[in-house]
């Protein structure tokens, strides 16, 4: 069998995708176990190499992630027998496709007992305990995947060449779609020590989708001095009928192949949401030849129209909400000025996300509060029931109150990505219905005389409509008046919004999104929960459209989509993308010019 570097010298070699999830969704086992399997359910876990193998992968890796010393639920004799059985299952599955079995070395964090704070040489010891297990079994391919700072990868690296030079290894980090890791690194201090590490090949794996993934190794220097890997993510992950679930499409992973053979990436595959499926769709599309690029003539560039005063237009007949995501820092500035320019446009409310998707930004309380004070427009925070047990929800609450917000979105948040889970612990002390009468409890007491308006989240999109209209009810029952629904992008997404069922005495915003290029688009579809786009929107993006002219798609698209959602709703959530403010203005102008041509005899 060739060496690996030399096959990674020839062109890309792909990769499997998750175990754990995977293990998790076809067995209905807790994938925190599938460690356990390689002793207990071997068939399960050769079967699920095998598909892989048969999806197209070179490179399986075997079930040995967590499988370390201080995994509350191994004891050490399981705990080596689970190193050896896991990474002889994989190799005996890779050898009847000419493939490459490796043994997974995941952070030691991984698992580990709440109560359990392990020290740096105990870290050291149990890694190194690890690899020796791994090597007397045969392993000569090493991944180290999911670690969130480069010491511990660099002393099992140095371990692994002084044990045995001619071993593969990779060492693959976790990036967040902010550019940094779980730990706080940044992308490009960890790059420059990725480039140290004494291995074969480095990349990322777990953390973000495709999309934000290859954005992040767009800005990494190249070309690259050794092979480099990317393992994304099947999106982001959201709850379904109890269960996490991961949205990014097959063909959507076809299409993150060829600009990872764009990126010059060797080591392609996928991490947690992923399965055969996805990995079978990017072997079609590593398959196929590399397209020449077409020259495009440069379009000539018209003046952007501009948008009217809308301070001294008529209002709007219904009310409009936008959302403002909060930054990543501590600077406000850019959300007070653009909070500014859409109060003057006409905009009702602003609204502000708590950490969606389980990434860290500034409190959309506190930042609700200086909207409030500082640009004088009613503010809604989005409280998350995943930080905060339920003193912390209670006191956030009276704080908010305190600062003068009285608009709050209950929401039970978007849980952490799998991979992050070893070192991001969720809280979940309630859910959203549970929010909300803590919140109509205070409303009846503390603030009687000036009580909080309660608005909660809905879903069109729903497998089971009906279902989402008890839960609907059940919302309203709790304390919520207001709904704010998932974005819709066509006349059918409309009607399901209709079909839910409004509760008596409640209102309804239809939420839209602009998509503003066919890569937002494919992206809106693929890696955020709950959002479906129509293939018509994507195709209205054609090859070579700029910049304007993509705007100018979207402003149309979404102002007609609006107008038609009018009909059937109370206003309008309009989420801001890219913080591009003058997008929105242009949205809201043509809904007004609109209205105004409506209202001519």
């Amino acid at each position: 069998m060739p060496d690996i570097r030399s096959l990674l010298t020839a062109g890309p070699l792909l990769m499997d995708g998750a175990f754990g999830t995977y293990f998790q969704q076809i067995t209905g086992r807790d994938a925190v176990c599938a460690e356990l399997a390689n002793l207990d359910d071997p068939a399960a876990v050769t079967a699920i190499h095998r598909e892989y193998l048969e999806a197209g992968a070179r490179v399986v890796r075997a079930n040995t992630f967590a499988a370390h010393p201080h995994h509350p639920a191994m004891a050490q004799s399981a705990v080596n027998e689970s190193l050896r059985v896991g990474f002889t299952l994989a190799a005996d599955a890779a050898a009847r496709y000419d493939a490459f079995a490796a043994a997974s070395i995941g952070p030691l964090s991984s698992h580990t007992s709440d109560s359990l704070e392990l020290t740096p040489e105990q870290q050291s010891d149990a890694l190194l305990r690890m690899l020796d297990t791994l090597y007397a079994a045969g392993a000569r391919h090493f991944v180290f995947e999911t670690w969130s700072a480069p010491e511990l990868p660099a002393i099992g690296s140095a371990y692994l060449r002084r044990l045995d030079p001619s071993v593969f290894i990779l060492c693959q980090f976790t990036v967040l779609p902010d550019g940094n890791t779980r730990q706080g690194i940044g992308l490009h201090d960890l790059w420059t020590a990725m480039n140290a590490l004494p291995c074969d090949a480095i990349g990322f794996n777990c953390g973000s989708g495709p999309a934000h993934l290859m954005t992040l190794m767009e800005g990494l220097p190249r070309p690259f001095a050794r092979p480099v890997s990317a393992l994304p993510n099947a999106g982001y992950p959201h709850v379904e009928g109890g269960r996490m679930q991961y949205s990014a499409g097959a063909d959507y992973f076809g299409e993150a192949a060829l600009r990872m053979r764009a990126l010059d990436i060797r080591l392609p595959g996928g991490c947690c949401g992923t399965t055969p499926r996805h990995i079978a769709a990017m072997a079609r599309a590593l398959e196929e030849p590399i397209p020449r690029k077409k020259r495009i003539p440069a379009t000539a560039r018209r003046p952007a129209p501009q948008t009217p005063d809308s301070r001294a237009a008529t209002p709007l007949r219904k009310p409009v909400a936008v959302e403002l995501e909060p930054p990543q820092d501590g600077r406000v500035a850019g959300v007070l000025e653009a909070a500014a320019r859409l109060r003057d446009a006409g905009v009702s409310l602003i609204t502000l996300p708590d950490s969606p998707l389980g990434r860290s930004r500034m409190s959309s309380l506190m930042l609700a509060g200086l909207v409030v004070r500082e640009v004088g427009i009613p503010a809604m925070a989005h409280l998350a029931c995943r930080d905060r047990n339920l003193i912390a929800l209670r006191a956030d609450l009276l704080g908010a109150w305190a600062c003068g917000v009285r608009n709050v979105l209950m929401v039970t948040g978007d849980p952490v990505a799998a991979g992050s889970r070893d070192e991001i612990r969720e809280v979940f002390n309630t859910h959203s219905y549970g929010l909300l009468a803590l919140a109509d409890t205070l409303n009846q007491t503390v603030f009687r005389d000036d009580p909080l308006e309660l608005a909660a989240a809905c879903n069109p999109h729903a497998a089971r409509l009906p279902a989402e209209g008890r839960r609907m009810q059940r919302k309203a029952e709790s304390g919520a008046r207001t709904f704010f629904s998932q974005p819709v992008f066509d006349a059918e997404a409309i009607a399901r919004l209709k079909e839910l069922g409004l509760p008596e005495g409640c209102r309804i915003f239809a939420g839209l999104m602009p998509a503003v290029s066919r890569r937002n688009a494919l992206f809106l579809q693929n890696e955020v929960p709950g959002i479906t786009v129509p293939d018509a929107l994507t195709e209205l993006f054609t090859p070579g459209m700029d910049r304007q002219q993509a705007e100018e798609v979207s402003v149309a698209y979404t102002a007609d989509i609006g107008e038609k959602a009018l009909a059937v709703a109370d206003g309008l959530y309009i989420i801001t993308p890219f913080n591009r403010i003058g997008l929105i203005e242009k949205i809201i102008a043509r809904l007004r010019a609109a209205q105004a041509k409506e209202a001519k005899p």
